[in-house]
Parts: structure tokens; sequence; C-alpha cells
């Protein structure tokens, strides 16, 4: 089984990215704060550090990113409305965790 693992310390949030998708522990208590079944390579955080953009490996139409906020309920946005989160995904700021 391959896992990747990646910390944004700045959110307290600790990911594991694997077979069974993506599952974010929290950095201060040890607990699992939630899991999502998409298994996405690319993960940004976005809007501030509010919310959690998620991308499968193959390019695709805005309305297959995912965003989720920090507790990992999957936010409704899609369309035109995702593209300032797929803009954080692919900005030169570095905030692309994963690749």
């Amino acid at each position: 089984m391959n896992i990747t693992a990646f910390a944004y310390p700045e959110i307290r949030l600790l990911f594991l990215a694997g077979e069974n998708g993506l599952e974010a522990i929290d950095m201060s208590t040890g607990e699992l704060r939630f899991n999502h079944p998409m298994i996405g390579p690319f993960v940004a955080l976005a809007r501030d550090r509010a919310a959690i953009v998620l991308r499968p490996r193959s390019l695709v139409p805005p309305d297959a990113f995912t965003v989720l906020n920090l507790e990992g309920s999957e936010l409704a946005i899609k369309g035109n409305d995702a593209v300032p989160f797929i803009h954080d995904l692919f900005s030169r700021r570095g905030n692309r965790i994963t690749s």
C-alpha cells in the first residue's frame, strides 16, 4: 500500500493520501478530523487557508475539482465558481502540496 503523507502546520493538519482516499489528522490531538474517498494527487490550500482543493491526475473541467472546507465537508462549488480555487491549485505561490 502506498501512502503519501504531507503536513500543513499552519492549519494543524497532517494529510495521508492512499488507496482509501484522503485522511486529515489533527496535528494537535492526533485525532482523525475527516476522510474523503477521492484520491487526488494534487491537493492545495485555497482561499486564505479556509478550503482544500482536490484534483484528479488528469486535466479535467472545473466541475471535476472537489473543494472541501477544513472540516471535510464538500462545498457545492461548480463551473465558473470553481475558477478561483483552481487558480489557487496552480498558483506559483507554492501551495500545491502533493504531486
